[in-house]
């Protein structure tokens, strides 16, 4: 299941999703299950990047990038660890939302 771009009072341009998936990196295993536990955590609030940390000075003020939990199925999530040739590792998929990403006028 994809998620939908939700609808914002600021409402303007195009909004763009990007998936990444989001990978613990530690000395052992346990440190990875914690660090991943609190990546789901974070992303299952639905936090909105604040604007003090994007980088560059392409955001307008209205501009909102918002993590989600992407629904990936894990046959998918094997196969791109496959296609890198790594080992398969615990990982969070996510979509990144950005709204109101505006071009040039057509």
């Amino acid at each position: 299941m994809r998620y939908k771009l939700r609808a914002t009072s600021q409402d303007r341009g195009l909004p763009l999703a990007l998936s990444y998936l989001v990978t613990p990196w530690a000395r052992d295993a346990g440190e990875e299950q914690a660090l991943l536990g609190r990546i789901l955590q974070v992303i299952d609030r639905g936090t909105v990047v604040p604007p003090e940390r994007r980088a560059g000075d392409s955001w307008a003020p209205g501009d909102t990038v918002q993590f989600l939990i992407e629904d990936l199925p894990r046959a998918e999530e094997c196969g791109l660890w496959a296609a890198m040739r790594l080992p398969f590792r615990p990982s969070v998929p996510c979509l990144a939302q950005v709204f109101a990403l505006e071009g040039p006028a057509p």
